[in-house]
């Protein structure tokens, strides 16, 4: 009996976790932060940031900058005199009106470790 009620309890743990909290992936990286941020679930948003990796999401992605929109849409972690292009992906849920200010950290901070790092990639290919 209590193998059962063991084996039921991880079933449970299981499931709960698979759909509460979206794997990492960097196929689906994109997508997934769309849909979370479009039905407001914006913990799970930080916590998915939390285990994606933004060095393993440029190389997957190959081209161009996060952006974060605050007054002005901007690319954190790079100079300033490099502006948002058609390359560029805006983060979904960030804006000056900030309607999660947990959300708009974690975004910005990805955004920036991302963005550091694809340029330090460049800049040193163009060497």
């Amino acid at each position: 009996m209590r193998g059962l009620v063991f084996l039921i309890a991880v079933l449970f743990g299981v499931l709960g976790c698979s759909s509460s909290e979206p794997a990492y992936q960097p196929e689906t990286f994109r997508k997934t932060l769309n849909e979370l941020i479009a039905a407001e679930r914006y913990p799970a948003a930080v916590s998915f940031l939390e285990r994606a990796d933004p060095k393993r999401q440029a190389d997957y992605d190959g081209k161009g900058y996060l952006a974060v929109a605050e007054d002005l849409i901007y690319l954190p972690g790079i100079p300033s005199n490099i502006y948002y292009g058609e390359s560029d992906w805006e983060m979904p849920g960030t804006s000056d009106v900030r309607l999660d200010e947990d959300w708009q950290k974690a975004a910005t901070a990805f955004a920036a470790e991302y963005n550091q790092y694809r340029y330090a990639n460049e800049n040193v290919q163009h060497e």
